[in-house]
């Protein structure tokens, strides 16, 4: 009789076990999604800065100097910045590549593709998760 009682209570410890286990899975994707939705948020900031100042410079007669053309600089440097350290992100593995590819994918190969040799090798994240899905050509597209 004892024995089924422990029997009883070892199954029933293993099922809350199990239950708290998946409780927890559960409550980490959902906050890795709430950190990603926020990244994504800051990401979205800092490229909107960036793009209204280049729409600043391309306005029909405005000139253009070095003081104009430094407030873009500024932001687009602080823009590949954000996306930089989510590209390091997903490369180890810590956002999912589905999420980024959907929001980000065509924009970060777009940038990828205005830079220049300098700009690659100082944003190594953003050259490297390009590289990766320009050669794997599959489901997960930019």
């Amino acid at each position: 009789m004892l024995d089924e009682i422990v029997k009883i209570i070892q199954i029933g410890g293993i099922g809350f076990i199990i239950w708290q286990l998946n409780i927890s899975i559960r409550n980490t994707k959902v906050n890795t999604l709430k950190t990603e939705f926020e990244i994504f948020g800051k990401i979205s900031e800092k490229e909107k800065a960036f793009v209204d100042e280049y729409e600043k410079l391309i306005k029909p007669n405005v000139y253009v100097d070095e003081e104009s053309i430094n407030p873009y600089k500024k932001y687009r440097e602080q823009y590949l910045n954000e996306l930089n350290l989510v590209c390091l992100y997903i490369l180890n593995g810590y956002f999912t590549e589905k999420h980024f590819s959907q929001q980000y994918g065509e924009k970060t190969l777009s940038m990828h593709n205005k830079m220049d040799d300098n700009e690659r090798k100082e944003y190594t994240s953003i050259d490297k998760i390009c590289k990766k899905y320009k050669n794997r050509q599959t489901k997960i597209s930019f």
